[in-house]
């Protein structure tokens, strides 16, 4: 690969340290017999009379280098190198005098690794070449990165350096971290270490050493390390942490999970950054795929504080993920993923949410990929996507001649945007694929609004995604109320936190009522809907904990005070599951739930229905 694909004059000088394999010796021989003829003066091969190690070994090839008055390579023995890699390392360092070392990208090169950062991954054959073709269609300037030191697998030295620190510290043994104190000492003679983007070179690490020898010797230089450079740790856990070449390794990683998927389409997501149930079940249907197929995904996610998107690629590597408010760009780093399957989770956050749907259908590359359209919400029938209208009511099934403020939006530019042309935005990318609803009450929202696509439909109920314990009633407790709602859940307007705000207000106000009933929020609250201060807010829970907190707080009942037709309610289901009492507005797939259940009591609730006080009528006869 060096003869064939070295694009710069170029002297190598191979160093054979005495293996231990007696056929290496006489195999390079011959190799180097067969190629100077045809590159006659440039190869020259360094027979050691006995093991020097790694370190030993490099510093000959270094005073050897001096000799010939050039800059240096270091190149392990398992780095692969692709066509036109030497120019492409050089540049930085032919451009810049201050620049000490240059590392490409790579599968297995620390600070510079891909798809994840001081991750190592193994490679297909001809995956690293993939990488590099694209890695070379990057601009040269564009991933230059300043980084705390150079990796040696495959590292460009600058002879100016050199001359100063013309070797490596035999200190650390038979290898690992020389690099890294040699990179220390030109820094401190003020050079600069950069990391190039529009390189990668696979490196099948630890062949070197093995992988068990390895980890060993990292170990023990590591300690060395610290102890002669006590800031560099922490600067280097720093560059992991804002990984300043995280533009470059999301691009990479793109490519990489393109290598992986083969012929599968890959799936791009389209989320909010709001978390709630929606994210929990694309995070395990993403898992899902990674465990069964080691199949990756692409989330496209809107409603984040830094930029308009946020691209992430999720992989067995784990999580890389960049932002941008380009949306060509990010079209651009997926453009390896030849097979897509485009789905819409959840749009909600966006600032100019009409126009998601057409940024979805571009991203459907050929014929053959196909759209999915998950209903979590109802963003595809208006911009209100709780369905409540000006007054904050759920009044039905919204028709398209509704003329409530929030069944249409002011886009960024001042144009408006009416219902009627909402939903025309939207039907396209319906049309393209499946439209997945999670209850029978999702079903009847879609087929009203988009009849022509019923046969488009498929209803796919979600399972719990954790065990919920059953849960015996607490014993009465002497002084307290004999019934108390728990309200389980996070919870803001239209998941009726006014609601329970007015509830708790009314309870308070009535001494004989207040003596019969408890209300609690198990979970969080908008703080604009805070309810009275006697109502105890629990916050953040799991659901193991649900036993505990039920006999803490003396819970008897389960509230789910939703005012708009949930599309499926996780928290429903865990309160059913519970096997405690469950009431809940006869109203989306929430009231389905609930209706069909033999621990579920439903509450009526119409448009201008008073919902605190139809809850405590539903309660009265109990109570009584």
């Amino acid at each position: 690969r060096v003869l064939r694909h070295t694009d710069l004059p170029w002297h190598l000088i191979l160093i054979e340290d005495c293996s231990s394999d007696a056929r290496v010796r006489p195999w390079l021989r011959g190799w180097v017999s067969t190629h100077s003829e045809a590159h006659p003066g440039q190869i020259e091969m360094i027979e050691n009379r006995e093991n020097q190690g790694f370190i030993r070994s490099v510093n000959i090839g270094l005073r050897r280098a001096a000799d010939i008055g050039r800059h240096v390579i270091l190149l392990n023995s398992d780095a692969f190198v692709p066509a036109g890699w030497a120019s492409r390392l050089m540049r930085p360092m032919l451009l810049h005098r201050d620049v000490a070392t240059v590392t490409p990208m790579s599968n297995d090169a620390e600070i510079f690794s891909v798809p994840g950062i001081c991750e190592r991954v193994v490679l297909a054959p001809g995956q690293g070449d993939a990488l590099d073709a694209v890695a070379r269609q990057l601009h040269p300037d564009a991933g230059l990165t300043a980084c705390p030191t150079g990796v040696g697998f495959c590292m460009a030295m600058n002879r100016s350096y050199l001359k100063k620190i013309p070797e490596l510290d035999t200190a650390f043994g038979r290898g690992y971290g020389e690099e890294v104190d040699w990179c220390q000492k030109a820094r401190n003679l003020g050079a600069r270490h950069l990391g190039v983007a529009n390189l990668f070179v696979e490196h099948r690490g630890g062949e070197s050493f093995g992988s068990e020898e390895k980890q060993k010797l990292i170990l023990r230089n590591n300690a060395r390390i610290a102890r002669r450079y006590p800031a560099y740790d922490a600067e280097v856990q720093s560059f992991v942490t804002a990984d300043p070449m995280n533009t470059t390794r999301l691009t990479l990683a793109v490519a990489w999970a393109a290598g992986i998927a083969g012929d599968r389409p890959v799936p791009v997501y389209m989320a909010h950054a709001l978390g709630g149930g929606a994210e929990n079940y694309l995070q395990g249907r993403i898992a899902k795929d990674l465990e069964q197929h080691d199949l990756p995904a692409v989330v496209l996610r809107v409603g984040g504080k830094i930029a308009r998107w946020q691209l992430e690629l999720h992989s067995s590597q784990g999580v890389v993920a960049g932002h941008t408010d380009d949306f060509a760009l990010a079209e651009r780093i997926l453009a390896p993923l030849t097979r897509r399957h485009v789905v819409y989770s959840c749009g909600v956050g966006d600032p100019d949410p009409v126009s998601l749907p057409g940024y979805l259908m571009a991203l459907m590359c050929n014929d053959t990929d196909v759209a999915e359209v998950l209903v979590h919400d109802y963003f595809m029938l208006s911009p209100s996507y709780t369905l409540l209208d000006d007054n904050g009511v759920y009044t039905g099934p919204v028709p398209e001649e509704a003329t409530d403020k929030v069944h249409g939006l002011t886009r960024p530019d001042g144009t408006w945007v009416g219902l009627a042309d909402w939903r025309a935005a939207w039907e396209p990318l319906m049309q393209a694929g499946r439209i997945v609803v999670f209850s029978e009450d999702s079903d009847m929202h879609i087929r009203t609004a988009f009849p022509h696509l019923a046969d488009r439909i498929v209803l796919d109920p979600h399972e719990l995604l954790a065990e919920v314990p059953h849960i015996l009633p607490p014993a009465p407790r002497p002084g307290k109320p004999g019934r108390v709602l728990g309200v389980l859940g996070n919870i803001g307007y239209q998941k009726g936190a006014a609601v329970v705000a007015d509830l708790g207000r009314r309870i308070a106000a009535d001494p004989e009522l207040k003596e019969q009933l408890g209300l609690v929020l198990v979970g969080n609250v908008d703080p604009a809907w805070m309810p009275p201060s006697w109502v105890p807010v629990h916050g953040d829970y799991h659901l193991s904990e649900l036993p505990g907190l039920v006999g803490r707080y003396g819970i008897t009942d389960w509230l789910i005070p939703s005012v708009w037709p949930e599309t499926f309610s996780y928290t429903t289901h865990e309160t059913l599951a519970t096997g405690l009492p469950v009431h809940a507005f006869e109203i989306g797939a929430q009231g389905t739930a609930v209706a069909r259940a033999r621990n579920g009591h439903v509450i009526p609730l119409k448009a201008g229905d008073d919902a605190a006080g139809n809850i405590l009528k539903s309660l009265k006869q109990s109570l009584n």
